[in-house]
């Protein structure tokens, strides 16, 4: 009996032994994962602090002491989960601090992986521009193709830039295997009456070229068509004066053209200017002027109009951005430095990514497409509605001067929104939508070294307007289109001289 209860308490012993060594065991388990996971988050934080770390000077955007304090937070989160893991009593809050903190870094990290790709690709896509021209036969030509001109007599518009011209004349000679029998007009009218009147069989030129054909010709489009587009890319020279200096940007007053074109297809191509506001900055004095000159402005166009004759500011388009600067050089005694090109069709993409905009109205109307806008503010939501706000001209005794003035407060609404807290939502889908909507040659440096500033300095920007006037009922032979009288822009001297000095008051900080 004694020999059994030894046994068996010898037997308990063995299995309390064995539950303890489980137990034991068991415990480590838990712990070893424990441990692993908490490694794993800690790894993960401090791996995506570096990366995030390295977007911000990537980008370059943030002022020193916000740096500092980034970082600096960073660490003492980062130091916060790793301590938290050492302690069975919280590890579990550990863990659950540094998921979130994962989580904040892989948001961060993509606004500003997408924010990067994005100026890399506008500071790419500024230096380029693209010229596209038609290969254009008669209706009932039997040319169907650009090789079968071989032996025809091809009629070809002269342009400002020759060296494009050529280029295009190369690519139509690569594909007909022989050298062309090319004759040069001045103007478009010259051109196309040529081609109506059989000494050429073929007519090349600029496709911006043809609204202003059609405006001549209404049944051109049923008369003829195109058995060719040719596109050339050329590259913009930039002389910006802070190329070598980006913050000079944050302390030198500076201006920019905001070109805008009502033309489909990319918004790199070269075409009207239907807007022309001229965006004078003075980062010193934090003030903003924008100037808007009317589209049917009559003047000479530098390099494209010989001496004595003029054009609309609108045409100058036609050959490039860089001719509508000069020509609004010329006609404001300024040096321009930079150009941002919108498509007005793709900018109400941007309208209806910001979720609407606030726009100000000076008068009442209502639109070609019957929107109505009342006088004050008006809550715009779609893009397409504020693209009938920009356009119309015919509901107003001044036309195009106050379409001008409505552009303007567009610009002004969407410069708003975007300084807004409200942008942070929808960001990513502008930074995609960024290089389809704007062609500019503004240097990516010199867009991080003024977001520096705005947060350095937490700006108050302070913006004005200007619009310049003139007679609009008059109607006047353009260089571009001599056959008939266009209705075009007489600008006031008065009008023109006010700009001048507000241009000047900008620029010497008054």
């Amino acid at each position: 009996m004694e020999r059994n209860n030894n046994e068996r308490n010898i037997e308990q012993m063995k299995r309390r032994a064995r539950s303890k060594k489980k137990r034991r065991k068991n415990d480590l388990s838990i712990k070893k994962a424990r441990n692993i996971a908490g490694s794993i988050i800690v790894l993960l934080e401090l791996i995506l602090s570096v990366v995030f770390i390295g977007y911000i000077d990537k980008l370059n955007v943030m002022p020193m002491k916000y740096f500092s304090i980034v970082f600096a937070v960073l660490m003492v989160f980062f130091m916060a989960v790793f301590l938290t893991q050492l302690s069975k009593k919280t590890h579990i809050f550990g863990k659950l601090l540094g998921v979130i903190m994962c989580a904040v870094l892989v948001v961060g990290i993509v606004y500003m992986s997408k924010t990067v790709k994005t100026l890399n690709e506008l500071g790419q896509a500024g230096k380029y521009a693209e010229n596209e021209f038609f290969v254009t036969v008669l209706k009932d030509s039997k040319i169907t193709e650009t090789k079968e001109l071989d032996g025809k007599n091809i009629g070809i518009m002269k342009i400002s830039d020759t060296a494009i011209r050529d280029k295009a004349l190369d690519e139509i000679k690569k594909k007909t295997g022989s050298e062309l029998n090319t004759k040069e007009y001045d103007t478009a009218a010259e051109l196309i009456d040529a081609l109506y009147d059989g000494k050429v069989d073929a007519a090349v030129y600029r496709s911006s070229y043809e609204s202003i054909i059609i405006e001549a010709r209404e049944n051109f489009s049923s008369e003829t068509r195109h058995i060719d587009t040719i596109t050339v890319k050329t590259e913009i020279v930039n002389d910006s004066k802070f190329e070598l200096d980006p913050k000079g940007i944050t302390t030198h007053p500076f201006i920019v053209l905001l070109s805008g074109t009502d033309a489909e297809g990319k918004v790199s191509s070269v075409g009207r200017s239907d807007t022309n506001i001229l965006a004078v900055i003075n980062p010193a004095t934090q003030k903003v002027l924008l100037v808007v000159t009317p589209r049917d402005s009559y003047l000479p166009i530098p390099g494209m109009t010989p001496e004595g004759e003029f054009d609309k500011l609108t045409h100058s388009g036609n050959e490039g951005v860089e001719v509508t600067m000069a020509t609004l050089e010329k006609l404001y005694g300024i040096d321009i430095d930079y150009f941002a090109k919108f498509n007005f069709e793709s900018f109400t993409g941007v309208i209806d990514i910001l979720g609407g905009i606030n726009v100000y109205s000076e008068v009442e109307f209502t639109s070609s497409g019957g929107f109505y806008f009342n006088q004050g503010y008006n809550e715009i939501k779609e893009g397409i509605v504020a693209l009938q706000f920009a356009r119309e001209r015919h509901a107003f005794p001044d036309g195009d001067f106050q379409r001008g003035r409505n552009q303007m407060a567009i610009v002004k609404a969407v410069i708003d929104k975007a300084l807004s807290p409200s942008i942070i939502t929808s960001y990513l889908d502008i930074m995609d939508a960024a290089s389809s909507i704007v062609h500019t040659n503004f240097p990516p440096e010199c867009v991080t070294e003024l977001v520096k500033y705005q947060l350095n300095e937490n700006c108050k920007w302070n913006i004005e307007t200007v619009s310049v006037t003139g007679d609009g009922s008059v109607y006047e032979y353009c260089y571009s289109w001599k056959e008939s009288k266009l209705n075009v822009v007489v600008l006031d001297d008065d009008s023109v001289e006010t700009a001048k000095q507000a241009i000047n008051d900008v620029i010497n900080g008054k």
